[in-house]
């Protein structure tokens, strides 16, 4: 069992005032403002206490410090639409002040102790690297917590100088402009909008294997196409981002055409075949596929393997058998 703590909460009550009744479906500059209201006091927060190392604690969003400074807004509103969609308890407008129903932690984060973020603790700090969006949103929404794995604490091995080279070096950071150029670090609030970061997540399908060992396909979402599978190179979603941006591929959020698609898997099979390139570990079909046409498929396992360019894939042991 993890152990959730409850940190510098007491302190977090006076300090977070909600806007009245955001939209649960905001434009940009509307999650920003809110974004900006909720974060009040961020500066100067600090945890009394670390957290264990290793077990999961609901960590005071104040504390939090983001790894990135662009985010894809198209998928965080789109999340918001769904959560709404699926479950029309979680908004009340009726509720000006605090519309958002909070369900975990006796009422302190919009998300369960299932659905786990992770970072490093530095100095009273937790520097994120993974689940910037549900961050956000449980910014946006006027949360206090979230549920966070703490993978170490590094506030007595690194100076802050040798802290950021860390985090940069570990892949634990991307603080990168659109160009490539390195950027300065900016609060969650203060993120760009990238369209090429939803344009990212949707060009990739995710396999998992079921009771039986089969492989099955999963976060389809609204993917019509695909052109890989996801695999976990820490802020894959930006490498590709930047990687077709720099082919002169920019995503203006209309459905793309099989030329796109196409135009997408070259400018990327391009970049993996560098070495040194993050990319060199992403798994690519060889051609754009139909997810209709990877359902549909009796062995998926062994149609995508047949369509992979650049991969091999280990075959996922039945159950109950030994590899």
């Amino acid at each position: 069992m993890r152990s959730f703590l409850i940190l510098g909460l007491a302190l977090l009550l006076g300090a977070i005032t909600a806007s009245a009744n955001p939209p649960p479906t905001p434009t940009f500059t509307e999650f920003q403002e809110v974004c900006h209201e909720n974060r009040m006091g961020w500066e100067d927060f600090r945890l009394k206490k670390a957290p264990k190392v290793g077990e999961t604690a609901w960590i005071p969003l104040l504390s939090l410090i983001p790894g990135q400074t662009r985010m894809g807004f198209a998928s965080i509103r789109r999340k918001l639409t769904k959560m709404v969609t699926e479950n029309p308890d979680l908004f009340d407008p009726k509720k000006k002040k605090h519309p958002w129903t909070m369900n975990f932690d006796h009422g302190n984060s919009f998300y369960s102790e299932h659905e786990i973020l992770r970072g490093f603790y530095y100095d009273g700090k937790v520097y994120l690297h993974e689940g910037h969006h549900r961050a956000l949103i449980s910014m946006y929404v006027g949360a206090i917590t979230i549920p966070i794995e703490i993978e170490d604490d590094l506030t007595q091995k690194y100076t802050p100088k040798e802290f950021e080279q860390f985090l940069k070096k570990s892949g634990a950071s991307y603080l990168y402009d659109e160009n490539g150029k390195e950027d300065e670090r900016v609060d969650f609030c203060d993120m760009l909008d990238d369209g090429n970061l939803e344009l990212a997540r949707m060009l990739f399908t995710e396999l998992t294997p079921d009771e039986k060992g089969h492989m099955s396909l999963s976060k389809l979402k609204q993917n019509k196409i695909v052109i890989g599978l996801k695999t976990a190179i820490p802020f894959l979603e930006f490498y590709v981002a930047d990687t077709l941006r720099a082919a002169g591929i920019v995503w203006n959020g209309t459905e793309l055409t099989e030329k796109q698609y196409e135009a997408c898997l070259t400018a990327l099979q391009k970049a993996a075949k560098k070495a040194k390139s993050p990319l060199a570990k992403l798994l690519l079909f060889s051609r754009p596929l139909h997810v209709a046409e990877l359902v549909q498929g009796q062995d998926q396992y062994a149609l995508i393997q047949s369509q992979m360019c650049n991969a091999v894939l280990d075959e996922p042991a039945k159950k109950g058998k030994k590899k």
